[in-house]
């Protein structure tokens, strides 16, 4: 049977189009199963009672802050919740739910796979890495909706990570504007190419500079327009009372229900990444820089951590791809030569 089983991945080894198939079940499965995590936790029902009426008042222009400004996605979900009321499909909500979310970790899973694939890493460690990926995201629904907007930003940044890496600085400016449309984090989308850019390895860097200049410009026409026609919202008041700013890192830090999650979404894989910061990509440096620091910091102050899936981010941007980067450095124990990438 052993023997068996080792000609069955031999072959797959050396030919080409069962590598692809392969990987394409591997990332239909993991899009499956954090997909079902994701919509059991809380139930599909409890996701339609209460959020759809969220995404309602977004798109009616009654949401509280940050909501109100978070239109890209919402728009599309709630657009795409009333065509499946109009073509009569059973349960039109809960049926856009489940397919929008698929969809999302599909092209999430796929974009990330590509990322690390651009970055020299070899297929089997990444197929473990999104593996690592897919655990963090099981454990980061607690008392959270679907929240598809979040899901939406992070392909934003793995859309901008490839065009970093494959010197497409150009599309970072529609990257960036459609990204302030869905979220106030897109801010670090134009940190991050000029972090890139002063770093000293990015090439064309003068070039790529300018174009992170004028993506921050952009960002913050985008979500000055947002809020000028939108006008001022009270802020969204955390069940427990907690509010933005040190009531909320008091929260945080005190919560038993924090830490938890926390750790069950991270686990040890950015230590695992941290241990081995010099064996990382040299495009993964700067990006850590100018997104892990802001973005924890930043939830930490406004966010209740509780809610674990808003650290999925540093996860697949530089967590896991630096872990990865370090596992294909270490030295092959049959020669102790560095295993290839």
């Amino acid at each position: 049977m052993q023997m068996r089983d080792s000609h069955v991945f031999e072959r797959i080894r050396k030919h080409p189009m069962a590598q692809g198939s392969a990987i394409v079940v591997a990332l239909l499965l993991l899009s499956l199963i954090t997909g079902f995590s994701q919509i059991k936790t809380e139930g599909l029902g409890w996701q339609e009672a209460n959020y759809k009426p969220m995404l309602d008042a977004v798109v009616a222009g009654t949401a509280p802050a940050p909501d109100q400004y978070r239109v890209l996605t919402d728009q599309v979900v709630v657009a795409a919740c009333r065509v499946a009321e109009t073509v009569g499909l059973p349960r039109p909500v809960g049926l856009t739910f489940v397919a929008i979310r698929l969809l999302q970790n599909i092209t999430l899973f796929a974009l990330a796979y590509c990322f690390y694939r651009a970055l020299g890493l070899r297929r089997y460690p990444i197929v473990i890495g999104l593996s690592a990926l897919a655990w963090g995201m099981t454990q980061s629904n607690y008392g959270s909706t679907l929240a598809f907007d979040a899901s939406t930003d992070i392909i934003f940044y793995l859309f901008a990570a490839l065009a970093l890496l494959h010197q497409r600085y150009y599309a970072l400016i529609p990257i960036t504007v459609l990204a302030a449309l869905n979220r106030e984090t897109a801010l670090l989308l134009p940190l991050m190419a000029g972090a890139y850019a002063l770093c000293g390895i990015a090439p064309r860097s003068k070039e790529l500079l300018r174009i992170a200049a004028a993506s921050l410009v952009l960002f913050g026409v985008v979500q000055l327009a947002l809020h000028l026609y939108f006008g001022p919202r009270d802020w969204e008041i955390h069940p427990t009372g907690a509010t933005p700013g040190l009531s909320m890192l008091r929260y945080n830090l005190g919560s038993d229900a924090a830490w938890g999650h926390v750790a069950g979404t991270l686990g040890l894989v950015p230590l695992l990444a941290l241990v081995t910061w010099r064996q990382w990509h040299p495009l993964l440096r700067p990006l850590c820089w100018a997104v892990v620091p802001v973005w924890f910091l930043g939830h930490l102050l406004c966010a209740p951590l509780d809610q674990s899936r808003v650290l999925l981010l540093p996860m697949v941007l530089v967590f896991v791809p630096g872990m990865l980067c370090g596992l294909s450095a270490l030295p092959d124990s049959r020669d102790g030569r560095e295993v290839a990438p």
